[in-house]
Formats: structure tokens, sequence, C-alpha cells
């Protein structure tokens, strides 16, 4: 397993999960019951797009138009994990998660910053900044609560990678993000 993987399970795990209505989106391939510390939900279901294999309770394309229909304002809880680097619209996308959460909803998500290109590769479209994504839920109508980097483990190799090819890290060393891999985000719908 990845380091990149293993601190999103480490993080999962940490999780008391209670609440009437879950959805997973796009956890199909890796639902997510079994990764957290406990679960005590009413009603949990997958909505995929159908790319992985897996189970999945309704489809759900948040590359789509037609998905803003899809979900209605009626969950409690959402978990977007590893879905965002798929999303070549993440304004759309983001605000179709809006959408179906209640006020006061909590939505967990992930956003990649330098993962490579992986399978689907015709379907792996997007790597965002910490001050990207934020800029997206936020603008989506969401608060911010815990952002949890998902840090390199070998920065020097990346470092000195980024010295060779004569890459400007200025902005990323100050604001303290150059060795993030990508994020986790705890979010609330306003």
């Amino acid at each position: 397993m990845s380091q990149y993987r293993e601190i999103l399970e480490a993080y999962l795990k940490t999780l008391d999960i209670k609440a009437d209505k879950v959805l997973d989106v796009g956890g199909s391939a890796l639902s997510i019951i079994d990764r957290v510390n406990s679960w005590s939900v009413n009603d949990y279901q997958i909505a995929d797009n159908g790319l992985e294999e897996g189970k999945r309770d309704f489809f759900l394309d948040l590359n789509a138009s037609q998905s803003m229909f899809e979900i209605k304002r009626e969950w409690d809880l959402m978990f977007c994990l590893e879905v965002m680097e798929y999303i070549y619209d993440p304004r759309r996308a983001i605000g179709v998660m809006s959408t179906g959460l209640k006020a006061g909803g909590i939505l967990y998500i992930t956003f990649p910053t330098t993962y490579p290109v992986h399978n689907p590769y015709n379907n792996d479209y997007l790597r965002y900044t910490k001050f990207g994504a934020i800029k997206l839920l936020e603008e989506a109508g969401f608060k911010i609560e815990e952002i949890i980097p998902r840090t390199m483990k070998a920065p020097d190799i990346y470092n000195t990678s980024c010295i060779a090819e004569g890459y400007k890290t200025r902005g990323a060393s100050s604001s303290g993000t150059l060795f993030d891999a990508g994020y986790i985000i705890r979010c609330k719908k306003i």
C-alpha cells in the first residue's frame, strides 16, 4: 500500500460514524463501512458511475449534467474519496454534492496534488492545490472544518527533482505545501 493510501486509511480508522443517511460517492470499488472505527448508520447507499466493478445502489456520474437530478437534499453525511482526479468539471461536481447534503451535513472528500496518472488513465483528469480545493468547496457553500495533508514519504527525493528541473518552489515552501501529495478534507454544508 502506498504512503498516500496509508494516510487516508489511518485517518478513516479514527472516524466514528453516526448518521441517519450516508452516501458514498464513488464507493463501489471500496466501501467506507469497514474502513472506519465505528459505524452506526440507518441508510447507507453507494452512488457510482459504473467504471469500477462492485456494488452500486444508483448511478451517479459527477461529470454528467443529469447528475444534479440524481440526488436530493437528503443526506446527512457524504464521502467522496479518491474521486476528484476523475472529475473534469469540479465546480459542477462539488455543486452536485452540495445539493445532496442537508444544511449542516458533513462531506469527507479527497484531492490529489502530485499523484501519478492512474487507471483508467483516459478518465484521470485533474490535480489540485490545497488552495484550489478550499476555493472550490467554499464557493459551493461548505465551511472547511479539517484539512489533513497527505505528505510524501521521501520529500528529499521530490525536492531534489524540483531543483534539478528548475522549478520555482518558493510559494509551496512558504505555504508549507511543498511536500503535500494531496488532502483529506472534512467540511460542513452551510
